[in-house]
C-alpha cells in the first residue's frame, strides 16, 4: 500500500483520475482509493478511502479477516497521527478498531478463528505500549484506554476459547457473552475518557497531571482483570487462561506504578497489588493442578512488587527519590525482578514436563508450593 501525506496529493491525484478513466463514478473512484493508495487521517482523500472501504465491506462483511485487518489499519492511522501529536483529534480511529475486534468476534465460529482474534488483540497491546513510550503525554491517556480495552476483550475471548466443543465450534452463547462483555467493557471506559477529557482541558499540557491520569487508567484495569482471576477460577476456566489473564493483571500494576508521580498513585498501585495477592491466595486452590505452580510463581510475583513499591514510596517520603524519578526506579526493579520470574517460569516448565514423564507430579507440586512460601516469607520489605 502507499503512504500518503500532504506532499503526496498531486501522485494521488494522478492516480484516482487514472482508477476513473478505468471503472469511472463516484463509487468506483473511492474504491480505487481504498485499493491502490493509504491516505493518511489528515488527507482530504481520506473521507474517500474511507467511503471505498463502506462499499467494499458489503461483500465482506461476514469475513473475519476483513475486520481484523481494518482493526489492525484503524490502529496503524492512529499511531501515525499520534507521533505527530494529533492524538486527541483521531481517537475514533481506535474506537472503530475496537469495533471492528466485536465484529471479528461474531463472525468467529471456530476455535481458529477466536484464536486470531485473540493474537491481534495480544499483538495491538503489544504495539500500543511500546508506542506510548514515544509519543507526547497529550497521547498517552487514549493509547491507555485502548490498551484497557485490548487486555479486557482479550481476557473474554480466551474464556470463550476454553469452552470450545470437542469439534472446534464455539458455541453462540460463547459468542454474545464475549459482545456483551465487550461493548460492558467500552461503557465503563467511555465514562473514563469523558472524565480524562476533563481533567486534560483543566491540566493543559502538565506532565505530571497527565501521569496521574495514566496510572488510573492502568489500575482500573488491574482492577477489573484481578477480579475476573476469581470469576475464571469459579467457572472452572483452565488453568491457562487463568494464568494468562494473572500476568496481564501484573503488567497492567507495573505500569500504573511507573506512572506514578507522588504517594496517592503509589499507595493506590499498592492496593492493587495487594489485592492481587489475596485473590492469587483465594485461588490457589480452586485452580487446576497444572496452573497452581505459576499461581505460587504470581504471588512471588506480587510479593516482590509490593516490596519495591513500598521501598520506592519511603525513598519519595524521605527524599531519597524524586517524583522525575519514580518512573525508572520502578521500572528498573520490575524488569530485573520479572527477568528472574522469567527465568524461573522456563525452568519450571522443564521440570513440570520431567514430572509428568517420570509420574511424580503429586510430589513435585508439593515441592514448588514449599519453595514459594519460603520465597514469599523472605521477600525484602
Amino acid at each position: 500500500m502507499i503512504k500518503l501525506g500532504r506532499t503526496g496529493a498531486a501522485a494521488l491525484t494522478i492516480t484516482v483520475l487514472s482508477a476513473l478513466a478505468v471503472v469511472g463514478g463516484s463509487a468506483g473512484s473511492a474504491v480505487a482509493v481504498d485499493t491502490y493508495v493509504e491516505p493518511r487521517p489528515d488527507s482530504p482523500f481520506y473521507g474517500l478511502g474511507r467511503a471505498g472501504e463502506s462499499i467494499k465491506e458489503l461483500a465482506f462483511r461476514r469475513d473475519q479477516s476483513w475486520h481484523l485487518n481494518r482493526a489492525d489499519r484503524r490502529t496503524r492511522e492512529f499511531i501515525e497521527m499520534a507521533e505527530e501529536n494529533k492524538a486527541q483529534e483521531y481517537e475514533e480511529l481506535l474506537d472503530e478498531a475496537d469495533f471492528r475486534f466485536r465484529r471479528a468476534v461474531e463472525t468467529s465460529n471456530k476455535v481458529r478463528n477466536l484464536e486470531r482474534v485473540e493474537n491481534a488483540l495480544r499483538k495491538r497491546t503489544e504495539v500500543l505500549e511500546n508506542v506510548r513510550n514515544e509519543v507526547s503525554e497529550e497521547a498517552k491517556p487514549a493509547i491507555s484506554l485502548a490498551i484497557s480495552k485490548s487486555s479486557q476483550a482479550r481476557t473474554s475471548v480466551s474464556a470463550a476459547i476454553s469452552t470450545s466443543t470437542p469439534q472446534n465450534t464455539v458455541p453462540e452463547r460463547a459468542r454474545n457473552k464475549v459482545v456483551e462483555e465487550l461493548q460492558n467493557v467500552e461503557e465503563k471506559l467511555e465514562k473514563i475518557r469523558e472524565n480524562v477529557r476533563g481533567e486534560l482541558q483543566k491540566g493543559g499540557d502538565n506532565i505530571e497531571e497527565i501521569r496521574k491520569i495514566v496510572g488510573d487508567i492502568e489500575i482500573e484495569t488491574a482492577n477489573n482483570l484481578t477480579e475476573k482471576i476469581g470469576e475464571l477460577a469459579d467457572e472452572n476456566i483452565p488453568g491457562n487462561v487463568i494464568v494468562e489473564v494473572t500476568k496481564q493483571a501484573q503488567n497492567r500494576i507495573s505500569a500504573a506504578a511507573e506512572h506514578a508521580v507522588e504517594n496517592r498513585s503509589l499507595e493506590r498501585a499498592i492496593e492493587a497489588s495487594r489485592r492481587h495477592l489475596e485473590i492469587l491466595e483465594e485461588i490457589e486452590n480452586r485452580v487446576p493442578e497444572e496452573a497452581e505452580p505459576y499461581i505460587n510463581l504470581a504471588r512471588e510475583r506480587s510479593s516482590h512488587h509490593i516490596g519495591i513499591l513500598e521501598n520506592v514510596r519511603k525513598g519519595l517520603e524521605n527524599n531519597e527519590i524524586t517524583s522525575g524519578e519514580i518512573m525508572n526506579t520502578v521500572r528498573g526493579e520490575v524488569d530485573r525482578i520479572g527477568e528472574r520470574i522469567r527465568e524461573r517460569r522456563e525452568n519450571l516448565r522443564d521440570r513440570i514436563q520431567g514430572a509428568i514423564d517420570e509420574d511424580n507430579f503429586d510430589n513435585l507440586l508439593d515441592n514448588l508450593k514449599e519453595e514459594a512460601g519460603n520465597r514469599i516469607e523472605n521477600v525484602p520489605d
